[in-house]
């Protein structure tokens, strides 16, 4: 018997979770239309995963979610999730401010 080891992304796809930013709740396919292109394109067309305890070798389900390219740069590995949730909710009324959509 073979086992095959899955990546991030993979994990997350397999177990469905939604295409949307974790911390500031873009969805995939609105990102480029709010931001435009990131890192000149190389970034930004899909959602990324992300290691919610910043390790990056535990890909346990519950380590893991989606996060923006935005999202994501500005966590790095300095955030805890908890404290990118609270800079995701400033980037959250950025983003829909610029999308024309009123803040709930």
């Amino acid at each position: 018997m073979v086992t095959v080891k899955m990546g991030a992304r993979e994990i997350l796809e397999t177990a469905g979770h939604p295409k949307i930013c974790t911390y500031c709740g873009i969805k995939e396919d609105d990102f480029t239309k709010v931001w435009g292109p990131f890192y000149a394109g190389k970034r930004g067309k899909r959602l990324e995963p992300d290691h919610k305890d910043n390790n990056k070798k535990d890909n346990n389900i519950g380590n893991l979610c989606w996060a923006c390219s935005l999202c994501n740069c500005a966590k790095t590995d300095k955030l805890t999730h908890e404290e990118m949730k609270d800079v995701g909710a400033v980037i959250r009324r950025i983003w829909r401010k610029r999308a024309g959509l009123a803040d709930k």
